[in-house]
């Protein structure tokens, strides 16, 4: 039995070896590219991009990072972090904490390889993980806040967190979807036609109105820079605050994630959605919205 598991091994890395025996990181980062500017669904993207991982994966995992080159290491880094930024699986996560380690072991440049993974401990929602190597990694590390939970554990409202005004904390609380009139915009203040979309709500009276009264921007479950520019954002735009998604499974009205999006709910079900900031010209498309789900301005 030994022997056959062996062969099978070995019939399996030949799939995924170089000419010279080693793991073909190159054509995997490639093709993992294209598959990742495919238009295709976010859900079948994921699938393709483990199904091309999964194979240079176990050729890494049978070869062992140790026994690989300097510029290999460097680029499974690249393949993992790739899948990950998409998946937001703390297992490929941990491939990246895998090849992060590598690099410092073998004391690799790997300031900006240490920025990123703490990102993605983040966007994974591996918190504890985030805390502790915060604790160890190095200044370039997103700062990050205190992290408190107030949710109703098992609840059926998905979660929200709450940045604190100096971003020195981050409350996760229980939103109620399903009561009434409720406008989810995703948005994040790096994105300019988020910018862009917020003063323009400002300047019109009767947008910013509805606006404050039944809407939530929402910063996607998406790896980001840090916290500070979040609570910068509600400090300049208090009729507009933004929160940050706990996680994306927890929406499954909402299938674009892209930003700004405007997902109008009633009732918890989702009845129209507003996409993108193409000109101030959707100010009027969001009042009509507003109108067709019995809204109007106080005034």
């Amino acid at each position: 039995m030994m022997r056959i598991a062996l062969a099978a091994a070995l019939v399996l890395s030949a799939a995924t070896l170089d000419a010279k025996g080693r793991p073909d990181l190159a054509k995997a980062r490639a093709e993992l590219m294209k598959i990742s500017v495919e238009d295709i669904a976010p859900a079948d993207r994921d699938r393709k991009l483990v199904a091309t991982l999964e194979p240079v994966q176990h050729e890494v995992e049978w070869v062992g990072l140790a026994q690989l080159r300097d510029a290999d290491v460097s680029q499974w880094y690249d393949v993992a972090v790739l899948v990950a930024f998409y998946t937001l699986e703390p297992r490929h996560v941990r491939l990246v904490w895998g090849a992060v380690d590598e690099m410092i072991r073998r004391k690799m440049d790997a300031v900006s390889q240490q920025a990123e993974l703490m990102k993605l401990y983040v966007a994974a929602r591996m918190l504890d993980y985030a805390q502790a190597y915060a604790n160890v990694a190095n200044d370039g590390v997103m700062k990050l806040p205190r992290f408190d939970d107030e949710s109703i554990a098992g609840g059926e409202h998905p979660t929200l967190w709450y940045v604190s005004a100096d971003a020195s904390s981050a409350m996760r609380y229980s939103f109620p979807l399903d009561r009434g009139v409720r406008v989810v915009v995703t948005g994040h203040p790096w994105c300019p036609f988020s910018v862009k979309a917020g003063k323009a709500i400002e300047r019109n009276a009767k947008l910013a109105e509805l606006m404050a009264r039944y809407a939530i921007w929402v910063v996607p479950q998406h790896p980001m820079p840090n916290f500070g520019d979040i609570a910068q954002w509600n400090t300049q735009h208090p009729q507009l605050p933004m929160r940050v998604v706990h996680r994306a499974d927890e929406w499954p009205g909402i299938r674009n994630w892209a930003t700004p999006v405007f997902h109008f709910f009633v009732d918890g079900r989702l009845v129209d959605t507003v996409t993108g900031w193409q000109s101030d010209a959707q100010a009027d498309r969001l009042l009509q919205a507003f109108h067709a789900v019995g809204v109007e301005p106080a005034q």
